[in-house]
């Protein structure tokens, strides 16, 4: 079975340079990047705090672009990430002849 992937994801061919994944590793790991990064999604909950309460429909948008602002740093933070698969233990202490 071939191991060749015909049609990549964005993740996927961001991680196909190693020199890139290093790279992002580095630029996640570091503490300016944390505290810029905490400091702009504070600043863009502040901006987003200042719709008025009495348009209800606006309330639910800008709620809905601070979980987007959330989802879309988590994804950043993981983009070289690869889950792992689990390693299948072949000798479980369970005593099937009992």
């Amino acid at each position: 079975m071939s191991t060749v992937v015909k049609n990549p994801t964005p993740k996927q061919k961001f991680a196909e340079t190693p020199m890139r994944v290093s790279r992002h590793r580095q630029l996640i790991e570091s503490e300016a990047f944390d505290q810029a990064a905490d400091a702009a999604m504070l600043e863009y909950e502040r901006q987003l705090s200042m719709v008025p309460f009495d348009n209800f429909n606006a309330c639910a948008a800008a709620h809905l672009r601070k979980v987007g602002a959330h989802e879309f740093l988590q994804t950043f933070r993981n983009l070289c990430e690869t889950p792992t698969t689990p390693m299948i233990k072949l000798n479980d202490n369970l005593d099937h002849r009992s």
